[in-house]
């Protein structure tokens, strides 16, 4: 934890370059974000899970 304090937490992670981000990415993204919030949600929300 030394680390992170002193140098940042691109010393202890590293960093992540992204190169040619496009907007052709968003939709894609988007979709996945917005399943695995329905799918967490429906096994959080009543308890039984999706089935």
């Amino acid at each position: 934890m030394m680390t992170v304090s002193v140098h940042g937490n691109a010393a202890y992670f590293g960093v992540i370059r992204v190169e040619n981000f496009s907007m052709a990415l968003l939709l894609p993204g988007l979709l996945v974000a917005v399943s695995c919030g329905l799918a967490g949600g429906g096994v959080a929300g009543d308890g039984r899970g999706l089935g």
